[in-house]
């Protein structure tokens, strides 16, 4: 009988949560007699294991990795290397058999072979989520308009970010770079004061996968691309005078009222037709 050997190592380059513990192992000669974790540290190393090997055997040795106990992250939120050596010559891939997860690596032994596996464990970059919202109209904003004169919205809503968003307030998942359009029309009463404003606004905000919500740009409804504004001129004053609007007169609100409601109907519609 001849021998050989085996170790084990890990280097965690950096944490996804500052708690997360790893611990390595071999197959051989028993998973839990050559089991060592990192604890809170950055390394650890089962050290040489006694390899006890017939002169023409080829022994597979498989070295693991595991999260331990109190690991409050997922395999999703990190990355890992596997690099491993004999007696100090660096092995290539196609003399090492790495598992689909990335989780273990197989390599081969021989007698006087002094095999070592290094996993190098590094946080995945953190996923930036984003979401803008953005309103327009026509007539264009901040322009006049008549009694029966119709204004047609549109809201685009876009993920802008990394990361899925859900529960966004069209109440529908928004992927990764995609984007809703919503557009739908208001009629101006024909009983609306002259000088009132048709005031119009938009308000949206979602949850990234673990919950965390992520505001949009239009979190108030009153940021300058999350509203628009008619004002209602009188006959034969469509021009765009460049004056203030006036405040809202008694048909204002039943008018904005009215889009938000337009809003709610046009959101479930464009959903139940996806």
């Amino acid at each position: 009988m001849l021998f050989a050997s085996a170790e084990g190592q890990i280097n965690v380059v950096d944490r996804f949560n500052s708690n997360d513990p790893f611990s390595v192992f071999s197959s051989y000669p028993d998973p839990d007699l050559t089991r060592v974790s990192t604890g809170t540290g950055s390394s650890a190393s089962t050290g040489k294991v006694p390899l006890v090997l017939d002169p023409a055997e080829d022994r597979p040795v498989v070295f693991s990795l595991t999260k331990d106990a109190g690991s409050t992250s997922s395999w999703n939120d990190y990355q890992v290397l596997w690099a491993c050596s004999n007696n100090g010559v660096p092995l290539s891939a196609s003399e090492m058999t790495v598992s689909a997860d990335g989780l273990s690596v197989e390599v081969g032994a021989q007698f006087s072979d002094g095999v070592v596996c290094l996993a190098a464990v590094d946080a995945n970059p953190a996923l930036v989520s984003g979401f803008s919202v953005k309103k327009s109209a026509d007539p264009v904003s901040n322009t006049s308009v008549a009694r029966g004169d119709e204004v047609t919205y549109s809201v685009v809503a876009e993920n802008t970010g990394q990361t899925v968003l859900e529960n966004v307030t069209v109440t529908d998942d928004l992927a990764v770079g995609a984007n809703v359009v919503l557009t739908y029309k208001v009629k101006v009463k024909t009983d609306a004061a002259y000088g009132s404003t048709l005031l119009n606004k938009v308000v949206a905000g979602g949850n990234d996968p673990s919950g965390k919500e992520v505001p949009s740009n239009c979190a108030q409804g009153v940021e300058a691309e999350c509203m628009t504004m008619h004002r209602l001129a009188e006959p034969g004053s469509l021009a765009v005078t460049g004056a203030a609007t006036s405040p809202l007169f008694s048909a204002g609100p039943i008018l904005i009222f009215l889009a938000a409601l337009l809003f709610l109907s046009k959101r479930r519609e464009v959903l139940s037709s996806r």
